[in-house]
């Protein structure tokens, strides 16, 4: 198998982050940013919504807005709020098999604006569990309290404002935050807008590039659970990833893990045995506003720059998707510190 490497990435809170013209510039601003050219193929998490009224394929549409050479190709897949890390998920394993050197990878903020066609087989599962109730359930079994969660949550926060230089080094320009803002924090995340693009490529693309590329892929694991207990799907996403490259929750130096609610970070770091005090470190989407389906690519981007700054080893990301999914990230930067 081909190792897998992390070239770059960069990530805009723009509102033209949710337009596929505005996702093509982010996409030549990253090639730009380090000189790579010959991408092969670019894998877009599908924008939520997207339908008849748009283009067939928005990951082409999207390499030809990113002004990329005719012959390049793109596709779009979906895993609801995990489409950011399932785009990454086809990318990577396109490079390990050898398919391909050169991938570009991207998922974009933009929710649901189109209404699926009913699936009783789903309904009779879900409808009895919505969020909240989701949340119950995992207080009750992770013995969480509302307090544990605003604790978290205003922790969140006041990291984010710490770090403020970490993200918006990588394109997430922040609001100023006042000390009434930061009490104030709730324990689901709000929506913001943007898109997140990262640079795969094989040793053979680094070193045709001259580029040293920031940190290899360990593992990229996906999971499914019951959609009642969906709260903790990136916890058993992130244990199954640990399982499948030997590695232990404590030699993690750094992990992400989504805070679309407090309550699911608290019981995903809990169920796959993830020390608290590595959790987000410069604070999460609590603090910084929640990017939908392109949250688990700005995970792994914020993973990756704080690695970076603490010259450590080994992080590790999660992000659900919909109806008990997720996927899980583990990366390695040891021979490129």
């Amino acid at each position: 198998m081909t190792e897998v490497l992390f070239l770059d990435a960069l990530a805009t809170t723009a509102t033209d982050g949710e337009t596929l013209d505005g996702l093509g510039r982010l996409v030549a601003r990253l090639l730009a940013l380090r000189g790579l050219h010959g991408v092969e193929e670019l894998v877009l998490g599908r924008p939520a919504g997207a339908g008849p009224t748009g283009p067939q394929d928005p990951a082409r549409a999207m390499a030809l807005a990113a002004g990329l050479p005719l012959h390049t190709g793109g596709f779009t897949v979906d895993r609801a709020g995990a489409s950011g890390l399932q785009a990454l998920a086809c990318g990577a394993r396109a490079i390990a098999s050898g398919d391909r050197d050169l991938v570009v990878v991207a998922a974009t903020s933009l929710r649901a604006s189109t209404t699926a066609p009913p699936c009783e087989a789903v309904a009779w599962r879900t409808s009895p569990v919505p969020d909240a109730e989701a949340v119950a359930l995992l207080r009750q079994r992770f013995d969480l309290s509302p307090e544990d969660e605003a604790r978290w949550a205003a922790d969140s926060a006041a990291r984010v404002e710490a770090h403020r230089a970490l993200h918006e080094g990588v394109g997430l320009h922040l609001p100023a935050r006042t000390g009434e803002d930061q009490a104030a924090v709730a324990t689901t995340a709000p929506p913001i807008s943007g898109a997140v693009a990262f640079a795969l490529g094989s040793t053979r693309a680094a070193e045709r590039l001259g580029v040293e590329p920031r940190a290899r892929l360990v593992a990229v694991v996906d999971a499914a659970l019951d959609p009642g207990w969906r709260g903790m799907a990136a916890g058993e996403a992130a244990r199954r990833a640990l399982e499948r490259a030997s590695l232990r929750p404590d030699e993690m130096d750094r992990v992400e893990l989504d805070e679309a609610h407090a309550a699911w970070a608290l019981a995903s770091a809990h169920h796959a045995g993830l020390p608290l005090p590595r959790c987000r470190p410069a604070g999460g989407a609590l603090g910084l506003g929640h990017l939908g389906p392109a949250e688990g690519l700005r995970l792994l981007l914020t993973l990756l720059g704080g690695l970076d700054e603490a010259d450590a080893r080994y992080g590790l990301c999660a992000r659900p998707g919909a109806d008990g999914q997720a996927l899980a990230v583990i990366v390695d930067r040891a021979r490129f510190a």
